[in-house]
């Protein structure tokens, strides 16, 4: 979200996928199965005030299986930080 000071830095680095077409959707997805894992380049902004920080990602994803798909959902996730002074 935009109201922090932590804004992405470059894209963000997933581990390997399964991609493959998909006549439902009638394109590519990309599927991962029991666990995924997504890096965040991050920038702090240089006016952050040093201390306790939240760092705050809306991870927007859809879960399926061979017969259906849910809806897709976001959820917030909350990592607490320390910023340190400059």
């Amino acid at each position: 979200p935009a109201d922090q000071p932590f804004q992405l830095a470059g894209p963000i680095a997933a581990s390997p996928a399964e991609s493959k077409y998909d006549e439902t959707f009638a394109m590519d997805v990309e599927t991962y199965s029991d666990s995924a894992t997504f890096r965040l380049p991050l920038e702090i902004s240089k006016d952050a005030p040093a201390g306790p920080a939240t760092l705050t990602v809306n991870a927007r994803f859809q879960a399926c299986d061979d017969k259906q798909c849910l809806p897709p959902r976001t959820v917030k996730v909350e990592l607490p930080l320390t910023v340190r002074a400059r």
